[in-house]
């Protein structure tokens, strides 16, 4: 578990990347925030790679009164 800039309310979604396990964004849709994190210190466990330590890598909030639900990863 680790800290982040949400206040844990409605629709507080995590979306992996698809191109790697390293990256994820999470979306609270009140308030229009939007974090993206990058996982580190990674390990090979029983169920996968499990991840030590988390950052935050960006932040965004969209002033339009709540978004976001949840949130896709383009190119």
């Amino acid at each position: 578990m680790i800290p982040t800039s949400s206040g844990g309310v409605t629709s507080n979604a995590i979306t992996a990347a698809f191109w790697s396990d390293q990256y994820a964004v999470l979306t609270e849709a009140t308030n229009g925030k939007i974090e993206i994190f990058k996982f580190g210190s990674g390990k090979t466990g029983e169920y996968g790679v499990e991840y030590a330590t988390a950052n935050s890598v960006a932040k965004i909030t969209i002033n339009d009164g709540g978004c976001c639900a949840n949130a896709i990863w383009y190119s």
